[in-house]
């Protein structure tokens, strides 16, 4: 799902993996694209051998430039087309973001898949002019995640209508756009966050849980049209 999210048109010449660890999507790339090149990089050396003893077994040494680095600084001044930032927290991908010399990277689009702190890092990418391009919800083993597709432009992207302003659980542009599993992982989340203001009864995290549950509620599919405000 996260490499349909490139699109096609332009196909990439360049792609980077930040934080490849251990190389499948890189390489599955190198094959979806067999006229691009890759750059996987990695803050940890034994994680970057696994991704340069795969990319022999696959053929795509010669495709693949491995790098040992923390975050956008392992590109050097290097400008891909395409980067990932896919299998980490949602607040260490903000971070690596928010600490790039440029927007990006200088990468004309971003492919997220947090694992963890989506809220956080959709947060911030709307406070901080980047816009959704596409926003995909997966289930897998019966868990489900969220892969989207970003470019910056430095405008604040809007929301469709119908979506509250300051729900960042769940994507604006899959509720617009009718994800199959939008309804599915909406009912997934008010169950978890109605049992845990049954934990938090008569503690100081409970408003918090109940704010977040009218978010989640009156971001349920309606009957009007998905005019953006």
């Amino acid at each position: 799902m996260a490499a349909s999210l490139i699109g096609n048109d332009p196909a990439p010449s360049l792609i980077a993996d930040i934080g490849c660890d251990h190389g499948r999507l890189i390489c599955w790339l190198m094959h979806r694209y067999p006229h691009a090149k890759g750059i996987a990089t990695d803050i940890s050396l034994p994680s970057l051998k696994k991704t340069e003893l795969l990319a022999e077994q696959e053929g795509l040494s010669d495709r693949i430039r491995c790098v040992c680095g923390d975050g956008l600084k392992a590109l050097n001044g290097i400008r891909p087309d395409v980067l990932f930032l896919c299998g980490m927290g949602g607040e260490l991908i903000r971070d690596i973001l928010d600490r790039a010399e440029e927007p990006l990277g200088g990468a004309g689009t971003a492919v997220l898949q947090p694992m963890s702190g989506t809220e956080e890092l959709r947060e911030y990418l709307y406070a901080n002019g980047y816009r959704v391009i596409s926003d995909r919800i997966v289930k897998e083993s019966g868990r489900y995640y969220q892969v989207f597709s970003v470019r910056w432009d430095g405008t604040r992207d809007r929301l469709p209508e119908g979506f509250p302003g300051g729900l960042f659980s769940i994507g604006y542009r899959s509720y617009a756009d009718r994800d199959p599993l939008y309804r599915e992982y909406l009912m997934f989340l008010m169950s978890r966050l109605k049992r845990n203001l049954e934990k938090a009864a008569g503690c100081g995290g409970e408003q918090g849980l109940r704010t977040q549950l009218e978010l989640l509620t009156s971001a349920d599919f309606g009957d009007g049209e998905r005019n953006e405000k």
